[in-house]
């Protein structure tokens, strides 16, 4: 019983160590399987997937983007689930360097996905440099990366996954751009550009904040922060800073335009962006353009620069078509204006434009011409409306030197301290800009500018008003030797000058008063004229001694040979050498008398005696001196040796007959006989018997009378010195001040009469 009971006893307990047994080995089976589990995701996390997700990416962009990349590493911790991707480099299909990064990492949170959202809680993406080219065509590389074999993707319903960031890190980023469209290629980019992006979600309605910052490679940085929203509509809004970005570099891109060179040049801007579904672009804030110097590109000389160019309260919407600047403030400017030597004018030099990207500016011209002429259905091109509107400029300090070499002596003339303003400029009014500055001419000058103009079209309506004041006469002498082969000398000028524009018509009222205005030494120029510009001068100088006159202009500003400053002096250059050929015509307008009927007076034959109108004559010529202190006028008496002559004669065969008759009467009876004792007495002959007409018998006995009268030598002379002589002291009653400046010339033998009278010539000179 014992032995029975004893081996019942170890059998229920082998039956009990085997269920024990069995129950144990259970959990530990679970827990082998766990770990060979365990063991093989990590390998595979670990290990395989690294190498798998290499192989299938590389593989990947080769066969759809023709593009090599390579991975220098790929670690991915299966458990954190955090990837690190190292040694990234990317070459473009074209077989060119395009990206490199150093490193990539990123934190997943795998519990997101529950929630449907592929959520990168921490990212980080270290020094990534980006290599762009833009070919001489326009095309940028980065447009050009595109799948091998591009197949529609059909459209789908949006799925229900989100991606998000919680943060994200760009650090250290570079690009480089090869810009060849401009020749030489132009080398642009950016440097230490830092990326934040904070809470970033594809989930609708969600917003992420994003700040960067980067430093350009010419000088000058940008940062901007703000918030950014995709779905369901992209809203972006950014306040954004420049400082200090530099313009040297770009010289390249604006040949088209003008053959220049921004040798320095900073750019800066504060204000906001903001695009979205109501507003697709809008800028706002204050924009500074610091320290511009342009130069010609061709030999470096420098055409202007500003202090400062302050562009304030910019609002740009590209929605709403329109632009509103409240102001734009510029400091400081200047410009060089020179003429060389060829006739050529620097501004127009650089304005030709240059070569760009092989093409010459005709080319660029001729395409321009022929996309011109297709109708804009065609080319799907439209010019809306912009709306522009400038509240005002203020200009201060402004500089401007003007240099013309091409004249046989150089001429240099200075406008410094120029201020002024031009007020509202509006595409949406008709009603034009007032202008208003005044500014110093070299050292004791003065420069007044007032009107109205039309900034966007000038030609149509403009009417200015450029008053100079007391500007040193000197300067000018090389604009008058081409006229008058002189130099010119004096005081100082004043300048008003008037220009109307309607329609391209340029009608101009300038006035000209010259101060002490003299000409100086002779300079031969081709085409300097040969008339007595010494006389023309004093003609034209009034009893101050000044120049004062009136230049009307007209022209038409399209017109490729016109310009402002030739027609004026054109138009001063024709006055002078009018003047000089018609002195007394001008005198004649000055004061308000017939033409010519200044430079001559007119006796009858053998008279010496001024009648009324030729004392009229001598009044207006004192009164003509007394305005005109710098000439000096000379009576040269005349004869005329058959007329005077036979008066002469007349007179004294008249007067012996006269005093013969004495006070005998009657007085016709008396002179009949007078007449014919006379004859006898004369010619011993005896008298005629005509008993029916004995008045006309003594007429004819008194004819030859005359012509056998004797006339002295002297007598013509005398009578033509009498003449100049009593036409002085007519002048001289009238004005005795003149006394030194009228003068008798020697006497001269004319050989015609005017209307039955002698000419006496009055010669004008310039006072020695």
């Amino acid at each position: 019983m014992r032995r029975a009971s004893a081996t019942g006893s170890f059998t229920c307990l082998m039956k009990a160590s085997a269920k024990n047994n069995q129950t144990a080995w259970r959990p530990q089976r679970a827990a082998g399987v766990i770990l060979v589990c365990v063991i093989v995701y990590a390998l595979f996390g670990f290990l395989v997937l690294p190498w798998l997700a290499d192989r299938i990416v590389t593989n990947t962009v080769r066969e759809s983007l023709g593009a090599e990349l390579r991975i220098g590493n790929i670690d991915f911790n299966p458990f954190t689930f955090a990837v690190v991707v190292e040694d990234i480099e990317f070459d473009h299909p074209a077989g060119d360097r395009f990206a490199i990064i150093d490193t990539i990492q990123a934190n997943f949170e795998p519990t997101a996905m529950l929630g449907g959202t592929l959520l990168l809680a921490e990212g980080r993406v270290t020094r990534p440099r980006l290599f762009l080219q833009l070919d001489p065509q326009g095309v940028l590389n980065v447009t050009t990366i595109k799948p091998l074999d591009p197949a529609e993707e059909p459209a789908g319903e949006p799925g229900s996954w989100h991606f998000a960031i919680e943060q994200l890190e760009v650090e250290g980023m570079s690009v480089r751009l090869t810009d060849s469209t401009v020749i030489p290629a132009a080398e642009l980019g950016i440097d230490d550009l830092s990326i934040s992006v904070q809470q970033f979600s594809t989930a609708p309605e969600s917003r992420s904040s994003v700040d960067l910052s980067m430093r350009l490679m010419t000088g000058g940085d940008i940062s901007a922060d703000g918030e950014i929203a995709l779905f369901p509509e992209a809203d972006v809004e950014f306040g954004v800073t420049v400082n200090g970005a530099s313009l040297e570099n770009v010289h390249g891109h604006i040949k088209a335009l003008a053959d220049v060179n921004f040798d320095s040049g900073s750019l800066s801007f504060d204000g906001k962006f903001r695009s979205n579904a109501a507003e697709s672009f809008a800028l706002e804030g204050d924009a500074r353009l610091d320290d511009l110097l342009l130069t010609e590109s061709e030999n470096g000389d420098r055409l202007g620069s500003w202090e400062r160019l302050a562009v304030n309260g910019i609002e740009l919407s590209l929605t709403r078509q329109s632009l509103v600047v409240s102001e734009v403030v510029i400091d400081q400017p200047y410009a060089d204006i020179l003429i060389a030597a060829n006739g050529s004018i620097n501004l127009r030099r650089a304005g030709k434009g240059a070569e760009v990207a092989g093409e010459t500016t005709d080319e660029v011209s001729a395409g321009d011409e022929e996309t011109e002429n297709v109708p804009s259905e065609i080319t799907g091109e439209s010019e809306p409306a912009f709306d522009v509107t400038v509240g005002r400029i203020l200009v201060n300090d402004a500089a401007a030197s003007f240099e013309d070499r091409a004249l046989p002596i150089p001429f240099s003339a200075k406008i410094t301290e120029l201020s002024g303003q031009l007020s509202t400029i509006a595409t949406t009014s008709d009603a034009p800009s007032e202008v208003e500055f005044e500014g110093r001419v070299d050292e004791f000058g003065q420069v007044f500018i007032s009107g109205h103009l039309t900034p966007l079209a000038p030609m149509d309506d403009t009417n200015i008003s450029v008053n100079f004041t007391n500007v040193e006469i000197p300067k000018f002498s090389a604009y008058t030797i081409q006229f008058a082969g002189r130099e010119i000398a004096g005081d100082k000028l004043d300048l008003k000058l008037g220009y109307e524009i309607r329609d391209s018509q340029l009608v101009g009222e300038n006035n000209i008063v010259l101060r002490e205005f003299e000409l100086g030494d002779e300079v031969p120029h081709p085409d300097a004229t040969s008339l007595p510009l010494d006389l023309a001068v004093a003609l034209l100088k009034d009893s101050s001694g000044h120049i004062n006159v009136d230049l009307p202009i007209r022209g038409d500003i399209d017109d490729p040979e016109f310009g402002i400053a030739s027609v004026v002096g054109a138009a001063f250059g024709n006055l002078i050498k009018g003047v000089a050929a018609a002195p007394f015509k001008f005198l004649s307008n000055l004061l308000g008398v017939e033409a010519n009927e200044l430079e001559a007076m007119h006796f009858p034959p053998g008279r010496d005696d001024l009648s009324p109108p030729q004392q009229e004559i001598a009044a207006k010529l004192g009164e003509a001196l007394v305005m005109r202190p710098e000439l000096v006028l000379e009576l040269v008496g005349a004869y005329h040796v058959d007329a005077d002559s036979l008066a002469l004669r007349a007179a004294a065969v008249d007067e012996r007959i006269e005093a013969a008759i004495g006070d005998t009467t009657p007085y016709a009876e008396r002179r009949i006989a007078v007449i014919e004792s006379l004859f006898q007495e004369a010619t011993g002959e005896a008298l005629p018997v005509d008993e029916a007409d004995p008045i006309a018998r003594a007429a004819g006995l008194r004819d030859r009378l005359v012509e056998s009268e004797p006339l002295a030598d002297v007598a013509l002379n005398e009578l033509a010195d009498a003449r100049a002589n009593n036409a002085r002291n007519a002048i001289l009653s009238v004005a005795p001040v003149l006394d030194a400046r009228v003068s008798v010339g020697i006497s001269e033998r004319t050989r015609s009469l005017d209307d039955d009278s002698v000419r006496m010539e009055v010669r004008l000179a310039p006072r020695r």
